[in-house]
């Protein structure tokens, strides 16, 4: 659509159906303690542990004030312009495929290539 921006859930990135090789493997990306180690990395490097949820939250509200996992109260678009260096720092936390056995570590980098469309990738 034109103007829409990618987060708005009239974008075409939101409404197009999904579609999934038949030769892609589905992985889970689930961060190690917590979602919001990813997001997190959207906006500065974190190398310490992270005990669970609590912790990870702390970090992020310097970032993202009044965070909350709640869907209609989370602001997509703070996070647009820094997921790829979100995903340049996972990456240096854990060698793929060993996400889930080093803290802090997230996978989550490899869901959103696997998701954002090409052009939106440069």
């Amino acid at each position: 659509m034109p103007g829409a921006s990618s987060t708005s859930p009239n974008s075409p990135i939101w409404t197009r159906p999904c579609t999934w090789p038949s030769t892609r493997t589905c992985r889970s990306s689930s961060p190690s303690p917590c979602f919001e180690l990813w997001l997190l990395l959207h906006f500065r490097d974190h190398w310490g542990n992270i005990s669970g949820y609590s912790q990870a939250k702390q970090l992020l509200v310097s970032h993202h004030p009044n965070y909350s996992k709640a869907a209609r109260e989370f602001t997509f678009g703070r996070y647009r312009d820094g997921w790829q260096d979100a995903a340049e720092r996972a990456q240096k936390l854990a060698r793929v495929g060993e996400e889930a056995k080093t803290n802090p570590s997230s996978g989550m980098w490899r869901l959103i290539g696997d998701i954002v469309p090409a052009h939106l990738r440069a």
